[in-house]
């Protein structure tokens, strides 16, 4: 067995060991699809387990994370906040909030191109997510920070929190209407350019769920 096997079955180890759920919506699934929010609120068991391929750029974007919190002070990474529907921890929050997210160069090269307004049209959910701690905290401003993995070479896009305070009320209010009701919610991907569906744990669950949804794409 070479060290490459090694590491995946490590990998594969690690995403098989049971967790424990809060029962509540992750924060940093807003801007995904709401059936899979839902699912993952209620901790469903994955009808298709990330591949090795996706559990290698976890590792790379926790070890990204570490890099970076273990340099800054404990008190404002990691900042824990629970609601009566969400619980979850902003990477970093001080003045604002920062989102860090873990990339590979070549996607980092095209983060630091564009506009930010381009970006945020691309990545929409990754603001829901960073903006949800900026309302909570009460704080003006919140950025998405696109990191290479496991280095500090970084770029900031930045946003107003009040500019982005409806939609975010918007969307939180739809989920908690379904963790009211208890109603499975409608199927919406939109995370990954619309190709979300390709990259969720639940998508053979969801055909299942409605069939009518296995169209040809």
């Amino acid at each position: 067995m070479n060290i490459e096997e090694l590491i995946d079955q490590k990998l594969l180890a690690n995403s098989r060991e049971p967790r424990v759920r809060s029962g509540k919506y992750n924060p940093s699934f807003l801007g995904r699809c709401y059936r899979a929010q839902y699912w993952n609120k209620l901790d469903k068991p994955a009808s298709n387990p990330f591949t090795v391929k996706v559990l290698r750029k976890f590792a790379q974007g926790n070890a990204t994370h570490k890099l970076w919190q273990d340099l800054l002070p404990q008190e404002i990474c990691e900042v824990p906040i629970e609601t009566e529907y969400f619980k979850g921890r902003a990477d970093i929050a001080l003045s604002s909030v920062m989102d860090l997210k873990g990339c590979e160069q070549w996607a980092f090269d095209r983060y630091s191109k564009i506009p930010t307004e381009l970006y945020t049209e691309k990545n929409r959910d990754k603001f829901y997510q960073a903006g949800w701690y900026a309302v909570q905290f009460k704080l003006p401003t919140f950025c998405v920070i696109p990191v290479v993995f496991g280095t500090f070479t970084h770029v900031k896009h930045w946003a107003e929190t009040k500019d982005w305070e409806r939609d975010i009320k918007g969307e939180t209010s739809i989920l908690i209407s379904h963790a009211v009701s208890g109603e499975l919610p409608p199927p919406k991907p939109r995370a990954f350019g619309g190709k979300e569906c390709n990259y969720c744990q639940w998508h053979d669950l969801c055909l299942e769920t409605e069939p009518a949804l296995a169209v040809k794409e």
